[in-house]
């Protein structure tokens, strides 16, 4: 066996372990990705509601924190709520989260359509109740868009694109039934 044929067999050799480590990279990498995809699928499991409330309107609370806060009560506009309540896992403690996103419009319009420059009329919110951490930063205004249609005696049709606390993006489109305040 001559210098050249020992040289081409380690070259062969270097190539090969080269294109295994290379992809066993890769697919550590697909594991990686997919379990990320099972981590953010679970988040989205759990139970929505979709409702808006007449005479009502959206009442701040005082936070010491950048997270607003709101309570629907007895007024002059039409109040809209989405709320999300994630499953429980009862192996994970403090694991329980809900969260809202409410506004209110005037009450004699059957149609809007906001921007982000028109957004905080809206006393636009979304509140988080979980064992999480609010820190003290300063508040950020939401941007995005928010768009509604009356299309039923008791029901409306809102699209919404909002990015809350300049990092919470949540996009929905779904039907708004009316509720009643307890």
């Amino acid at each position: 066996m001559n210098i050249l044929s020992v040289l081409k067999i380690g070259f062969v050799v270097l190539l090969t372990s080269f294109l295994v480590a290379s992809c066993e990279q890769e697919d550590t990498n697909q594991e990686l990705n997919l379990e990320k995809i099972a981590v953010d699928y679970l988040y989205y499991e759990g139970d929505a509601t979709f409702s808006y409330y007449l005479n009502s309107e959206l009442v701040p609370i005082e936070s010491s924190t950048y997270m607003k806060e709101s309570e629907i009560a007895s007024g002059d506009y039409t109040v809209f709520e989405y709320q999300f309540t994630h499953d429980d896992d009862p192996l994970i403690a403090d694991d329980e989260y809900t969260e809202t996103i409410s506004f209110q419009i005037p009450s004699d319009i059957t149609s809007f359509s906001y921007n982000t420059s028109q957004l905080e009329a809206l006393d636009l919110v979304l509140t988080k109740y979980c064992y999480c951490l609010f820190d003290d930063r300063e508040y950020i205004a939401p941007t995005g868009t928010i768009k509604g249609t009356k299309v039923g005696t008791n029901l409306w049709y809102i699209e919404m694109d909002v990015v809350f606390y300049g990092e919470n993006t949540r996009t929905l489109s779904d039907f708004f039934e009316l509720s009643s305040l307890d």
